[in-house]
């Protein structure tokens, strides 16, 4: 993919007629590594497959002078065309020429840009990131945030649309290899120290370019010459040299230290030696490094109790109106769901919770004035670090004038933390996630083989691992030491501080809530992902006369290997339980630190997990024809053929679908129940999902041409195919989440912190329970009817034309079509509207008939809302 062509350019004698079998050869003036071929009988000559650099071009034939042509520039994934005029006369005799390389692109159609290492180098570089220079390009459009631009940014980065494609479609290639994960983002980002030059690629003819609904950013990585060359670069930033932030000033914090450093250098030549090896002309190294130390400071307010409070004394809090914040006993719940306040509004010694007060003295005490109940009373400014290294290293061989080959590895390493973890003085801080500690490595694999002078084959091998974990401050931290059960302690996976979520019910491994009371603070969970995939292409080319064919072959496997988030119990507490009236809220009573200093969650949840391997394979083969019709008309004819494997899990621990007609086990007389999932591999189900295409045809055409030597027309029209979307699928049964039981309308509080799973954790069944996995629980399977990617139309017309003093202005249109895109699902268990005309007494407590009858998890409970039976699948919650 990253190769290039000086091809179908002619060798003429003085008149303008052709000269066959004139020797016309290439040479790398960095290394002095050359090629040959040998014109046929109408002048013609090519190279394919050059890697790009600057060469000199020379052509001998009898009778007639020695033609040289110095600083030839062949770019990344670029036809460069180039006719030679030979003078009569001895071969002993030469003609040196001083031109510069055509501005003008009349071999083919494709548009894009070239960025060459001294823009990537010169021109201000946000983040130091290579792709962002793609800016420079048309109709490249970046929507991330501009401030996630560094090499450890992987999501933002890949937000990008190239001429009118989808978002993250796009292909990112190091050395003809890609880099993309499952989630389509490049997993590395190379310094620019060690990026020769970036092509751009939009609107590409060449059938050669596929797994893409966009464009491709094709980097090539710099590499050795003849003379030793190296560079370094270093960036400060000093805070003092910072504004300190409005809040900050405004509660009297002294702004955060956040020092910046960046620092990077290269070096590369030919591998030597003394005395035992020479590499000069034939073996060549490059290696660099970057590095970066970065501080971010951050100004926190958050409410947090007083003293008071936080032994369950409540007297002296009142609200914003004067009112006392009055807090009700849950032990006193009448049927009617009314209940007594405690007395002096202060919680009995003897009801208070020993795990609810353990957690509550994790609390700080409030550094602000608080004037009612609630109030933010806690300012913090901190700083929060993040780093990131870099490395890169580039061999080079001639191992015969015939075969050369190539070989690069790129090594990168990031830590990144979102926010301060030192909110708090102790570990149940808020916000103490190591969000992205990453590691990733690259490694890509060239040989080009030139068997005789018109035929190029070209193999590339590519490996790329992409290691990124989620971590916590507190990890390591003994839930036993809160109170909480040792039997929980002791299969409490990844231990770390629990995630105390107040306001609303907890979230998924306790991500932040909108809390109505005070800071959530805790978290534990960690997972970890491993995007990895391999490649395998090859490409053979030939010139035949006014044509130059090439054909390939491009296999790639991309996985997803991972772990879901596990840890320790999540709990949640909200006001329900010490509020005036269990049915409906009621301003100024209530609270929901009360709630957890008497012990009671009112949500909360704990997960066993497994390992995944999801992935898909890739096969692609193109067929492509450069055809010089005339010299200044040349078409481009191309059709590559592609096929997708849906998602698949390599032990098929993986729903591939869910069957909507079959008869529950659940089923009772009176009360049928329809619907269960289906495992990969069980009775006869497939073992990948979807609906994937058997063989999807990309037809490509294209064509130049050169009005005169001043001005080219150039268009065509593609189709691009567009790459699945995944991540590992956390199949139900597999991994098994225990959800803390609601009490029944929120009355009488069943579940105490002092044993909140009384029943012990689900345990994962695998593929056992057949149609009653997921019982109770939300399901999400990929629909079964959904095909893997949908396909871009591309098109474009554009003129160039060159004027004076080196400039070339381009007048053109360019477009894209997406068809059957993206399916993004739906709900298929909702209520039918038929029954709307319940209204309220849709939420209504009834009967349970899974009661006793193998209801779990939501269906469990005596009671459930009418609501619930009413739905297509009420046994599960499916989504499509």
């Amino acid at each position: 993919m990253f190769c290039c062509r000086l091809w179908h350019s002619r060798s003429l004698d003085p008149t303008g007629t052709p000269t066959s079998a004139a020797k016309v050869t290439i040479t790398d003036e960095a290394t002095q590594v050359s090629r040959s071929t040998v014109s046929n009988d109408q002048g013609q000559y090519v190279f394919n497959a050059v890697t790009p650099g600057t060469y000199t071009l020379t052509a001998e034939a009898p009778g007639f002078k020695k033609f040289e042509r110095k600083g030839v520039e062949v770019a990344t994934q670029t036809a460069v065309a180039i006719d030679l005029k030979l003078e009569i006369g001895e071969v002993s005799e030469s003609v040196s020429v001083v031109a510069e390389t055509p501005l003008l692109q009349t071999a083919d159609a494709s548009t894009g840009q070239l960025i060459d290492s001294q823009k990537i180098t010169d021109l201000p570089l946000l983040g130091r990131n290579p792709f962002f220079t793609g800016k420079l390009a048309q109709a490249v459009v970046f929507v991330n945030n501009p401030k996630f631009a560094r090499m450890q940014d992987q999501n933002g980065n890949s937000q990008v649309s190239i001429g009118g494609g989808p978002l993250r479609t796009n292909n990112y290639l190091i050395d003809g290899i890609s880099i993309a994960d499952s989630n389509n983002r490049a997993v590395i980002l190379p310094s620019p120290e060690a990026v020769e030059e970036l092509k751009v690629q939009a609107s590409t003819y060449d059938a050669e370019v596929g797994r893409t609904g966009g464009g491709s950013f094709n980097t090539l990585i710099r590499g050795g010459t003849n003379d030793l060359h190296g560079s370094a670069v270093g960036h400060i930033r000093e805070t003092a040299w910072d504004a300190n932030t409005f809040f900050a000033n405004r509660s009297g914090q002294p702004i955060a230290n956040q020092p910046f450093r960046d620092w990077a250098f290269s070096l590369g030549g030919p591998i030597v030696i003394p005395k035992v090896y020479d590499g000069r002309n034939k073996t060549f190294f490059f290696a660099s490094e970057e590095a970066y130390r970065e501080v971010d400071g951050s100004t926190t307010l958050l409410s947090v109790p007083t003293a008071l409070e936080r032994v369950g004394n409540f007297s002296q809090s009142f609200t914003k109106s004067g009112a006392l914040q009055t807090i009700y006993d849950p032990l006193s719940t009448t049927s009617a769901g009314t209940r007594t306040p405690f007395q002096g509004n202060v919680i009995p010694t003897g009801e208070l919770n020993n795990v609810g007060l353990a957690l509550a003295s994790y609390y700080p005490l409030p550094n602000l004035p608080t004037p009612y109940y609630g109030a933010p009373n806690y300012a913090f400014t901190g700083s929060y670090p993040n780093r990131g290294d870099q490395r890169i290293f580039k061999a080079d061989h001639e191992f015969a004038a015939w075969f050369r080959a190539s070989a690069s590895y790129v090594y990168q390493k990031t830590f990144e933390i979102d926010a301060p973890t030192n909110i708090f003085p102790n570990v149940a801080s808020p916000t103490q996630q190591f969000c992205c500690d990453r590691k990733i490595d690259a490694t890509q694999a060239n040989a080009t083989l030139t068997p005789n002078p018109t035929t190029v084959v070209a193999l590339r091998w590519g490996f790329n691992r992409f290691y990124s974990k989620s971590t916590y401050e507190s990890a390591g931290f003994n839930v036993a030491s809160l109170g909480l059960p040792e039997s929980l302690a002791a299969i409490t996976p990844n231990t770390a501080f629990p995630a105390i979520t107040l306001g609303s019910a907890v979230n998924a491994c306790g991500s932040p809530s909108t809390n109505t009371d005070f800071a959530d603070f805790g978290g534990g969970c960690t997972n970890q992902d491993v995007f990895y995939s391999r490649s395998f292409n090859v490409m053979a080319s030939k010139f035949l006369g006014r044509h130059s064919v090439k054909a390939g072959f491009d296999f790639r496997t991309v996985h997803d290997a991972g772990t879901p988030q596990s840890g320790p119990t999540n709990l949640g507490f909200t006001d329900v339980f010490t509020r005036a009236n269990a049915a409906s809220a009621t301003a100024g009573t209530g609270s929901d630190l009360a709630t957890m200093l008497l012990g009671y969650p009112t949500s909360g949840q704990m997960s066993v997990v497994a390992n995944f391997d999801d992935f898909i394979r890739y096969f692609g083969g193109f067929v492509q024809d450069d055809f010089r019709v005339t010299p200044k008309l040349t078409l481009n004819f191309g059709l590559r053929f592609e096929y997708e494997s849906g998602v698949q899990e390599e032990n098929n621990k993986l729903i591939v679908g869910f069957n909507p007609t079959i008869a529950s086990p659940l089923s009772q007389s009176g009360f049928p129940i329809l619907g269960g999932v289906e495992y990969a591999g069980v009775n006869g189900n497939p073992t990948q999902t979807g609906n994937a295409l058997s063989v999807k045809p990309a037809p490509r055409f294209g064509f130049a041409y050169a009005a005169n030597n001043k001005t080219v027309i150039r268009g065509g029209y593609g189709i691009f195919w567009v790459p699945t979307f995944f991540s590992f699928q956390n199949a139900i049964g597999y991994s098994q989440t225990t959800t803390i039981a609601p009490s029944p309308g929120n009355l009488i509080p069943v579940i105490s912190l002092s044993n909140p799973y009384p029943n012990g954790l689900l345990q994962p069944t695998g593929n056992s329970l057949g149609l009653l996995s997921g019982v109770g629980q939300a399901v999400t399977v990929f629909n079964p009817q959904t095909q893997s990617g949908g396909y871009v139309q591309q098109y474009s017309l554009e003129v160039q034309r060159e004027v004076p003093a080196g400039f070339v202005f381009t007048l053109g249109a360019l477009g894209s079509r997406g068809l059957h895109l993206f399916d993004n699902g739906q709900n298929i268990d909702q209520l039918n509207p038929s029954n709307f005309y319940l209204g309220s007494a849709l939420s209504q407590s009834v009967a349970n008939p899974l009661y006793n009858n193998g209801g779990v998890g939501s269906v469990a409970g005596a009671n459930v809302s009418r609501a619930q039976l009413l739905l297509p699948f009420r046994n599960t919650r499916p989504c499509c």
